[in-house]
């Protein structure tokens, strides 16, 4: 997830078709680091720092990252090794009074084989938080930094249906995935994962229910002896009717996986989402747009909304207000060559838009 590069949108209205050069804040793609010395750079929701100036030389090397949040919203940060592992790595994390909340490294040997330090926290303080890198002893070594809003659910996270299965994706190493969908407290769902056969990563689930509880603890597939556990499931009736959220990562932030996701109604009467409003497909410069990010935002609703193409270049959005105006950010790498036209459908249809 990518807030820094340059990426073209298409904004396509219903009488207008705009085109603007706009941070990407939703591809799943890493960030390069800011040349040395890498002090306070923004990071921000969804995104992962990797690259080739993400690294430590010494115990004095600092490297440090800000971003803004309310008291009351939980993050999910994850500090990892990139490659190589001479020596440990530090993350310790700041509260806006300059405050020590959290500090942990990573254990490279025996008996732990730690390459990556996770935290999940509730902030309690609004303002500004700081993030510190650094490293145990002297010795080159490369990471990777992600920061992921876990609740409020961010607006982001890619809407599902039930009773469809979504190819998920977790790269670059420490990235993650939420998925949200509808739930009803008359219907019990059942939120599954599974790996392809010839996975090398395990994945852990996590599931919230609207008011952003987790319904479990995490649940994690097992590739290896003894257990050979391709498929998690999780199986809830939630206690309040609304969004719920399922969230993904790589057992131990360190890896990277391909997995395919369903969330079932399995009993009862469960929140069922509509069939999409608003759906189109994106073509840059003759090609589809695969796996790329489109924002939906209408006039009176709080936030955007967000999903990606499929492979064939088609999107789809589950939630619009009928018979108002909408604009559509169709997020790409590069530009489009030629100017950008289009057409919307209306709120009340599902015609499919189209971009060139």
């Amino acid at each position: 997830m990518n807030a820094k590069t340059r990426s073209t949108i298409v904004a396509l209205t219903l009488t207008l078709a705009v085109c603007l050069l706009f941070p990407s804040a939703a591809l799943a793609q890493g960030t390069n680091c800011p040349p040395e010395p890498a002090q306070g750079t923004p990071i921000a929701d969804g995104e992962v720092y990797i690259g080739s100036n993400c690294n430590l030389y010494s115990p004095g090397d600092v490297d440090s990252f800000t971003f803004d949040a309310s008291s009351g919203q939980t993050y999910h940060l994850a500090l990892g090794i990139n490659g190589a592992s001479p020596v440990n790595i530090c993350m310790t994390l700041y509260d806006p009074n300059e405050m020590n909340i959290f500090s942990g490294c990573t254990s490279v040997g025996y008996p732990r084989y730690q390459y990556s330090v996770p935290l999940d926290k509730m902030l309690t303080t609004t303002g500004a938080y700081t993030i510190v890198i650094t490293e145990t002893s002297t010795g080159t070594i490369s990471y990777a930094l992600a920061l992921e809003r876990l609740y409020p659910f961010a607006p982001n996270a890619q809407q599902i249906n039930l009773a469809t299965q979504i190819p998920g994706d977790i790269n670059p190493i420490t990235d993650s995935n939420e998925f949200t969908f509808a739930s009803a407290t008359t219907g019990t769902e059942e939120v599954s994962a599974t790996l392809p056969s010839n996975a090398s990563s395990n994945i852990c689930l996590r599931v919230y229910q609207p008011n952003g509880t987790p319904v479990q603890g995490d649940v994690c597939t097992s590739i290896g002896y003894p257990r050979y556990i391709y498929t998690i499931q999780v199986d809830f009736t939630p206690t309040q009717t609304g969004t719920s959220m399922a969230f993904l990562y790589v057992a131990g932030n360190d890896g990277t996986a391909t997995y395919t996701l369903e969330v079932s109604c399995l009993l009862g009467a469960c929140g069922m989402s509509s069939i999409p409003d608003v759906s189109g497909y994106a073509i840059f410069q003759g090609a589809p747009l695969v796996l790329g990010g489109v924002t939906l935002g209408q006039p009176g609703t709080p936030i955007l909304q967000f999903t990606t193409t499929d492979s064939n270049g088609y999107y789809q959005f589950l939630h619009i207000i009928s018979g108002r105006s909408y604009s559509i950010f169709i997020h790409g790498q590069g530009d489009l060559g030629t100017p950008a036209s289009g057409e919307a459908a209306p709120a009340d249809a599902a015609d499919r838009d189209r971009s060139h």
